[in-house]
């Protein structure tokens, strides 16, 4: 028994980790072919640095989530949807009150630590940013910046953001960690009220149903028990799931765009003009401004003969 379940979770494992990187290469591939055919426009929109940060750590955080919650969002629900139905056809009303404050509570608790956390995971993005700007900055103008002895000036701008990026990660992680002792306190509470309720149950009840009623309290005690690992197991995914969800936002931001220039649908050229370049009434004017920088151009490039 205990070698199948090892075997199981094993193959689970496999085929989640397996089919999790491979949405993320195909992620990364759809990303990188978008960013091939944007013009300078789209590139300013939304920064070289973003970019890589979109098609690195966004997907990667993507993949985290999806192999995680392979494992866990479909294991969880069963088992707790099992031990919900059997404590609602063998234990008392008491009982089944107990175990659905404590969902409640549990749920409040995700639910406001979810909102308070996905504004912050989105500026901790922005901040990885920035964070790659100025390290790209700093690697491609390295022998200038050595060169005017800039390096005090660049140090200094990295540890702002750096500074930044970990003051960001320090209140998120300050506020999930609100979670495991959440679920700890109320494991304890629903074991300490399920024996408190039983007992007073136990101690009303005639000699006959004394028995049973001890015997209903232990079954009940491990249904609960159950029903709370299974919200413990999605605690996992509630984590990683808003940083997940502003990747997602981010990615499809950049899947979303339409370039403004659009490459022509023509593969091949006209017989008998190999090597011929010709404009027709070409335009040009930068984002934001009214007057066109090139108006109308037309010319004709022919091929240099020998």
């Amino acid at each position: 028994m205990c070698f199948g379940k090892s075997f199981s979770a094993m193959v689970v494992d496999f085929f989640a980790a397996r089919i999790a990187a491979s949405f993320a290469k195909r992620i990364r591939r759809e990303i990188f072919c978008k960013v091939e055919s944007f013009s300078m426009e789209e590139m300013n929109q939304f920064s070289t640095a973003s970019l890589i940060t979109r098609s690195t750590n966004d997907v990667t955080q993507i993949q985290k989530f999806v192999a995680i919650g392979m494992q866990v969002l479909i294991k969880a629900p069963i088992i707790s949807a099992m031990a919900i139905e059997k404590i609602l056809v063998t234990s008392k009303w008491q009982w089944s009150v107990l175990v659905a404050g404590a969902v409640l509570a549990l749920i409040t608790v995700i639910v406001a630590i979810m909102v308070y956390t996905i504004p912050k995971y989105e500026n901790i993005q922005k901040i990885t940013d920035s964070l790659n700007r100025v390290t790209r900055e700093n690697l491609t103008g390295l022998e200038v910046i050595r060169a005017y002895n800039a390096e005090k000036y660049q140090e200094s701008k990295f540890n702002k953001v750096n500074t930044e990026l970990m003051k960001n990660q320090l209140k998120v992680q300050s506020r999930m960690a609100v979670l495991h002792p959440s679920m700890v306190f109320v494991l304890n509470g629903i074991a300490l009220g399920v024996y408190w309720i039983g007992a007073v149950l136990i101690s009303s009840a005639g000699v006959a149903d004394q028995m049973t009623l001890f015997s209903d309290m232990v079954v009940f005690s491990s249904y609960a028990v159950q029903v709370i690992m299974a919200f413990t197991l999605l605690t996992m995914v509630f984590v990683m799931m808003p940083r997940a969800s502003i990747s997602a936002k981010r990615i499809n931001e950049v899947l979303n765009t339409s370039p403004k220039m659009v490459d022509g649908s023509l593969k091949d050229g006209m017989q008998g003009q190999e090597g011929t370049v010709e404009v027709k009434n070409v335009s040009f004017a930068y984002p934001g401004s009214d007057k066109y920088v090139i108006k109308d151009i037309n010319f004709t490039a022919n091929k240099e003969r020998p």
